[in-house]
């Protein structure tokens, strides 16, 4: 299976932490940023699969930035937050919770990996569908 392509925007620690637990892992990091607003156009020239953000509590820039993404990849959110850890449980969306713990991390990916697995094979079908309707 092709790796996923990831993106992480946070503090210099967890950017080599999680850059470095990657590196067994389904995901090739493709760059790594300290700040939101020093990502956004190569971000948007990557277009990475997934996007690993650190947030901290009563961060509203968060829309501001993943509104000038001209592509939205997944997004998994980084927090020790427990305010926001409860958001993202609650309305089901990725997060990995600080610290990162491997085995975490491992069930988060595979779960990643089979929804984009899942995308790629309905895209394959789709287009296979497209080209037998364009056949005279």
């Amino acid at each position: 299976m092709e790796k996923l392509k990831g993106v992480i925007i946070a503090n210099s620690k967890l950017k080599d932490e999680l850059t470095a637990m990657l590196k067994t892992e389904t995901v090739q990091v493709i760059d790594a940023f300290e700040h939101q607003k020093d990502a956004i156009e190569h971000i948007n020239q990557l277009e990475p699969n997934l996007l690993f953000l650190e947030t901290q509590a009563g961060e509203l820039a968060t829309n501001n930035f993943l509104a000038k993404l001209t592509k939205q990849p997944t997004l998994v959110f980084l927090t020790k937050d427990e305010a926001s850890l409860q958001t993202f449980k609650a309305n089901k969306l990725h997060y990995l919770s600080l610290p990162i713990h491997p085995q975490q991390l491992k069930q988060l990916l595979a779960q990643l990996t089979g929804v984009h697995s899942q995308l790629a094979d309905k895209m394959k079908a789709v287009l296979g569908k497209l080209k037998l309707s364009e056949e005279p």
